[in-house]
Parts: C-alpha cells; sequence; structure tokens
C-alpha cells in the first residue's frame, strides 16, 4: 500500500511533535528512510516494517488501525494526505488524549487536549511562525512559542495544522475546513478553548521546554 509524500511527511513531523513511546533508534531509521528518497509515493510496508521494531504500537500502528476501521476494504486504496488530518484532527485521537492525560508529566489538561489536535491555525503576522491563532464562531485561542518545521511554507496568509505547537502541514482552505469541522464535534472542545484562550507551547510539560524538545529532536534526526 502506498502513501502519498505530504501524507507520510505530516504524520512523522507529528511523531516528532510528540513523547510517543518510540525509541530513539526506530525513530531515527523512519526519519531517515524518508529522507533518503524523493518520491512523490512510498510503501507505507517499509515504514511499518521499521516501526514494528519497537516494543510498543507507534503512531504509523495506531493511524493504520483507524484508518482499517474506516474502510470496507481495509486497505484497498492508498493512503492520502486528508486520512491523516481526519486521524489526527478527530475522535479517535481526541479519546487516546484524554486517556494518555498524565497529570505528573503534563501541566494542564486544557492545553494539552487542545494542543494535542489537528487544529486549522493561521500564523499571527509578524511572529515569523512563533504565534499562531485558531478561531471558530464560539472561540479561540492564540499558540504561542510555536514552531515551523522544515519544508513546511510558512506564510502569514496560509493556513496550517498545528500539533502541539509544531506546524506541521500546510493545508488548502477545503482541507483547514475539514478539519474545523471535526474539531467542533469533538466533545467540549469548545468550552475548553473559552477557559483557555492563550496557550504557551513550550510549557505542555513540567521540567522542560516543549518547544526546545522538538527542535533537539528535529535535528538530531536531520530533519533541520
Amino acid at each position: 500500500m502506498l502513501i502519498e509524500r505530504k501524507a507520510l511527511q505530516t504524520l512523522l513531523y507529528t511523531m516528532l511533535t510528540c513523547p510517543c513511546p518510540v525509541g530513539e533508534e526506530h525513530e531515527r531509521a523512519l526519519v531517515d528512510a524518508f529522507l533518503s528518497s524523493d518520491a512523490d509515493s512510498l510503501d507505507y510496508d517499509v515504514f511499518l516494517s521499521i516501526a514494528d521494531r519497537n516494543p510498543v504500537p507507534t503512531p504509523l500502528h495506531l493511524f493504520l488501525r483507524f484508518l482499517a476501521d474506516g474502510r470496507d476494504i481495509p486497505f484497498a486504496s492508498d493512503i492520502v494526505f486528508s486520512d491523516v488530518l481526519r486521524y489526527f484532527g478527530g475522535h479517535y485521537h481526541w479519546e487516546r488524549s484524554i486517556q494518555s492525560f498524565n497529570p505528573l508529566t503534563m501541566r494542564d489538561s486544557a492545553s494539552y487536549l487542545i494542543g494535542h489536535m489537528f487544529l486549522p491555525v493561521a500564523v499571527v503576522s509578524g511572529s515569523e511562525g512563533r504565534q499562531a491563532l485558531w478561531k471558530s464562531d464560539e472561540a479561540s485561542v492564540l499558540f504561542t512559542e510555536t514552531l515551523a518545521f522544515p519544508g513546511v511554507p510558512l506564510a502569514e496568509d496560509g493556513l496550517f495544522a498545528l500539533h502541539l505547537g509544531g506546524l506541521v502541514a500546510r493545508l488548502s482552505v477545503a482541507e483547514a475546513e475539514m478539519l474545523q469541522q471535526h474539531a467542533l464535534l469533538l466533545k467540549d472542545m469548545v468550552r475548553l478553548a473559552r477557559e483557555t484562550p492563550e496557550i504557551d507551547c513550550s510549557r505542555f510539560y513540567f521540567g522542560r521546554d516543549h518547544r526546545e524538545a522538538t527542535l533537539f529532536r528535529l535535528e538530531r534526526n536531520g530533519v533541520l
């Protein structure tokens, strides 16, 4: 089964923003395999075989389960960018985020839950990608200390998918609208957003600067 390059890049970039249980050697192997090819479509099974070496399921496994559950014939068609958007923007990921919240390591539940979902955001003018705004008719959230990922064209009039402070993909207007519709279906999302109008993306976790930790992972894996 093939996966579009942008879809796989977004999946891997999202992994690098998240403290997922992926070992450093497996994380590096996944990124190396991606960077070693410039093909528009890649064999997803190659990347799954690398992820299979990890002792616990990785985001690549969890995404595949979501994908299979949503199709009559699980792997009859290739993976496209919108599949990844739906996974990180919908109920499946929302419920996993609620289950994974750890009050001993994570500062604030509302900030984490909002920040852990793919939201369509616009970069704040003059911020050079370090501030982004999500808004709906009912609420808005200003994200500070955001980070534009390499290969994601940064433009102040652009729309982006945000995950734990990382601007991990550029969105079309239609893709942003699709993500917005999914976000507004999430139970309590609007209520949490009203109560959390600003989120500092460097402060998701106790004891470390999350933005700096993400930069370190990008550098360690040769993305920067």
